[in-house]
């Protein structure tokens, strides 16, 4: 008690100096409360990031024969039947199922009624000015998921010779439920009933630079999944959303369970989770980079203010020594006004940290992620809040102390080196 009251003393003695290592330790000990809380937001949006990429995952047959094929089928491909049973797992929390593919379809439709061409050369193009999508469900894409598209009061998932439409389509076409639409696929003509009406609310184009009636969201034609057995299509996705990237071991074991051949496996795309994160851990290194740059700085100072104050400082510790202070004590003495400075400085810096933290880790937040993530992830990582947690006020004094030893640690050996009666002959 009698160390800690004369460090409070020896602290108002020197208000000078005092306050100057106060100043230097505060901004050091808040950019330290600042860079802690933004690489724990990073460290949160990478988390959410890794595990929405990592956790989309699709159902990939091996191509060497004869390899993990069993009872269940050499390489037999899941129909319909086998996918509605899969997405009924506790381990999803999504899933994305459509097939897609490019039809004429004689009604007014937005942006005109252009009508692509075929390509020429290798690749061939059914034209068209629409696209029919064959949903699963109405959770089989992101827009119905997160609720951009929702069927309008009255309607119905398309079933058997049905469709749904846009309320722009709708308008334009005076359509009603129970009206039908004509369209061509691959020279047939075929006829479908609006079973309903969805609003949406996503980009209407997908492309800014061709303004043609295919590229316009609005003009997307839905049907059932299974209106594409035995059709081609342009596009066929098949996505698992894993609530957890880790479960996906045991979802796997659950779909053979459930029949699925083991000549089938589940992946996520390597490439696109790595075009996702790199831009974060970039950002968490920087925030690191800056963060170590400040305390090294921060550390620099106090020490030469330490030893530019080792000659008033030296003629005290003398006296005390002449008395019969033992060195520890004396050590204590010094090291126990740094922490006093560095504790004070803490408890202000988390104080204020919890007020600014928020608004830098919401423009982190908007720096790290992708302009084009999936809604379901951006509003994952929105909701992230900057919280005090025991762990954040851990971390920070634990730098705060760590500074106050690797500060004082110089000061105390250099001024504990000296004779006292030396220190006390100089002085006379």
């Amino acid at each position: 008690m009698y160390l800690i009251k004369k460090a409070f003393n020896n602290l108002a003695k020197n208000k000078g100096r005092n306050i100057l290592m106060f100043i230097i330790m505060f901004a050091v000990v808040l950019s330290a409360a600042v860079s802690v809380t933004l690489l724990n937001t990073a460290n949160q949006v990478e988390n959410s990031t890794k595990n929405y990429y990592a956790g989309e995952v699709s159902l990939t047959q091996f191509d060497s024969p004869g390899q993990n094929y069993n009872q269940n089928g050499i390489g037999s491909p899941p129909t319909d039947t086998d996918f509605l049973n899969f997405i009924n797992s506790d381990y999803l929390q999504g899933h994305i199922f459509y097939k897609l593919r490019t039809v004429t379809v004689s009604s007014n439709l937005a942006d005109g009624d252009y009508v692509r061409p075929p390509q020429t050369g290798s690749v061939t193009w059914a034209g068209g000015n629409a696209n029919l999508y064959g949903l699963l469900d109405t959770n089989s894409t992101v827009e119905f998921a997160d609720g951009d598209r929702t069927i309008l009061p009255g309607g119905h998932f398309p079933g058997d010779g049905e469709c749904l439409v846009s309320s722009d389509l709708a308008q334009l076409n005076n359509f009603n439920i129970g009206d039908t639409v004509p369209l061509t696929i691959d020279g047939d003509n075929v006829r479908f009933t609006i079973s309903g009406i969805y609003s949406d609310q996503t980009a209407a184009r997908t492309s800014q630079t061709v303004f043609s009636p295919e590229n316009n969201r609005r003009n997307d034609i839905i049907v059932d999944y299974t209106f594409f057995d035995g059709r081609r299509a342009n596009e066929d996705t098949e996505l698992f959303q894993l609530k957890n990237a880790s479960d996906i071991s045991a979802f796997q074991d659950e779909l053979y369970s459930k029949g699925l051949s083991t000549s089938y496996t589940l992946q996520y795309d390597i490439q696109q989770y790595e075009q996702q994160v790199r831009p974060i851990e970039a950002v968490k290194q920087i925030v690191l980079t800056f963060s170590v740059i400040i305390f090294i700085v921060g550390c620099g100072i106090m020490i030469m203010l330490n030893m530019l104050a080792l000659r008033e400082r030296k003629y005290e510790i003398g006296v005390l020594r002449a008395i019969g202070m033992p060195k520890i004590k004396v050590s204590a003495l010094l090291l126990g006004e740094l922490l006093i400075l560095v504790l004070i400085s803490a408890v202000i810096a988390l104080f204020l940290g919890a007020f600014i933290g928020q608004p830098i880790a919401t423009y982190l937040i908007r720096l790290t992620s992708a302009t084009n993530s999936p809604r379901g992830l951006a509003d994952g990582i929105s909701q992230i809040r900057v919280i005090l947690s025991g762990m954040t006020v851990a971390e920070v004094l634990g730098i705060s102390v760590g500074l106050a030893l690797i500060t004082g640690f110089g000061f105390i050996s250099s001024i504990m080196r000296f004779d006292p009666s030396q220190i006390l002959a100089e002085r006379n």
